[in-house]
């Protein structure tokens, strides 16, 4: 699916954008199946054992659910990871935004580990090892900037693309290019990652939609606090 650019305007949700222009990515409150395929990818590709699986509630939104699990012979916290499924989806145009942003249910701030972090895919190589890059920022929460008919039902996360770094198996990648807006518009996969919480335990996610935000909206200050769940600290590299 090709994404638009919209003027967010929804009364199922209760959120109304109406002066703010965005890029829509994936809008699974949609109950006509217009959305993106996802699938999920844990750590037993690195040798740990968490695991997660997410069902899609017509109409309503994506749920997302797992465990993220300390990784024994790491002694650190492993990883789930909810990604865009097809490797030749057109997001041609996140050079154009700011950031990109993940809706969810105010109820996932008491369900999620936190922070979570937004992942990109663009098919840049490190010249070091010659193994794809990914590019990850780190998700902090948003006031929506816009009128607002029910301001429990949701919230905003958000990074720009100022923030994000260019990791390979959790280490940052020195080689790696720049995040231009070129670079930004060979993406072909989008991922929403437990990986910056740094934190075991279960955890749920009500996603509602993917946007990339304009370039000339407001930028979010307020990061999400550090997560108190156990198995805290560094995460996992190998």
């Amino acid at each position: 699916m090709i994404p638009r650019l919209f003027l967010l305007a929804s009364l199922t949700t209760t959120l109304v954008l109406a002066t703010e222009e965005m890029m829509m990515i994936s809008d699974f409150s949609l109950s006509d199946g217009e959305y993106l395929e996802m699938e999920t990818v844990d750590d037993p590709v690195m040798g740990g054992t968490s695991s997660s699986t997410f069902e899609i509630l017509e109409g309503e939104y994506l749920e997302w659910s797992g465990t993220v699990e300390i990784v024994d012979y790491l002694n650190s916290p492993g990883f789930c990871i909810l990604q865009t499924k097809d490797d030749d989806e057109d997001f041609t145009g996140l050079g154009k935004q700011s950031g990109i942003s993940f809706f969810v249910e105010k109820s996932t701030m008491d369900t999620m580990l936190q922070p979570m972090s937004a992942q990109l895919t663009t098919g840049a190589i490190s010249s070091t090892n010659g193994e794809i890059i990914t590019y990850e920022g780190e998700l902090r929460t948003c006031e929506l900037r816009a009128g607002i008919m029910d301001d429990t039902m949701l919230v905003e996360l958000f990074v720009p693309w100022g923030e994000f770094k260019p990791t390979f198996r959790g280490f940052v990648v020195d080689d790696a290019p720049l995040l231009t807006a070129e670079e930004l518009d060979k993406t072909y996969r989008i991922g929403l990652s437990t990986y910056s919480s740094h934190s075991a335990g279960d955890f749920t996610v009500k996603l509602i939609k993917i946007a990339a935000r304009a370039a000339d909206s407001e930028v979010c200050i307020s990061p999400i606090a550090a997560s108190d769940n156990d198995g805290g600290g560094s995460g996992a590299t190998w």
